[in-house]
């Protein structure tokens, strides 16, 4: 999904025209693989709709950045987000 979300966003940019063939190809794939995931018993729906969702919103941001801008979800979501060294590890943190 966050390879659909960046390509619908650059494409839909470059092609506006082409957007209504090109969105359902690649949002239709991106939802074939995760069927195919809770099909073949790799994942739960909800392991399936989780990343789907995290990937619309990285692929969102990840467009936004590139183009030089601070979209309101990365504001909000990612600007309270910490990361640092942990025991044998990296430790996230999150705090409002």
């Amino acid at each position: 999904f966050a390879t659909a979300t960046v390509l619908a966003r650059e494409l839909g940019v470059a092609h506006p025209e082409a957007r209504w063939i090109v969105n359902p190809l690649l949002f239709g794939g991106a939802t074939f693989v995760g069927f195919s995931r809770v099909y073949d018993r790799q994942h739960w729906p909800s392991d399936v709709v989780a990343g789907a969702a995290l990937g619309a919103i990285t692929g969102f941001e990840v467009v936004a950045h590139a183009h030089g801008d601070r979209s309101p979800i990365g504001r909000r979501l990612f600007s309270h987000l910490s990361l640092g060294p942990s025991r044998g590890g990296l430790a996230i943190g999150w705090s409002r």
